[in-house]
């Protein structure tokens, strides 16, 4: 009986070594399987941080542009209304073709330099004039 009892373990135990054998496959299967979709999520969230910071890049250069031309139309009314203000100011102390001319000038300006001169011709008007 007990000789009986033995083989029957016996044999139980060489089918849990099968079953164990097959059991550890399968988990060495799906450990290789979680493994591909892991590597599979990292590509995904890669390609989705790439396209956050393209994003990112691009909104923050947009905002650059938007702010800049903010400034530069500010700096340029706020221009605008100091030439304005002289030009009523210095008006009744001269001829009014030399007013007509620095509006024309002051219309046709293009770079820096053109910028300073009518600043300069207005500036040294002022002073002739003795005027703030």
């Amino acid at each position: 009986k007990l000789d009986r009892k033995v083989r029957e373990e016996k044999k139980n135990l060489t089918l849990s070594k099968e079953e164990l054998e097959l059991k550890k496959e399968d988990l060495l299967n799906k450990i290789i399987e979680n493994e591909d979709r892991i590597l599979a999520l990292q590509k995904e969230r890669s390609k989705k941080d790439y396209f956050f910071s393209f994003a990112l890049i691009i909104n923050a250069l947009i905002f650059i542009m938007f702010f800049s031309n903010f400034i530069i139309k500010k700096s340029v009314s706020n221009e605008n209304l100091i030439f304005k203000n002289d030009i009523i100011k210095i008006k009744p102390y001269i001829k009014d073709s030399i007013t007509f001319h620095l509006e024309s000038d002051w219309a046709h300006i293009q770079t820096k330099e053109d910028f300073e001169m009518v600043k300069v011709k207005i500036d040294s008007i002022k002073n002739t004039i003795h005027i703030k």
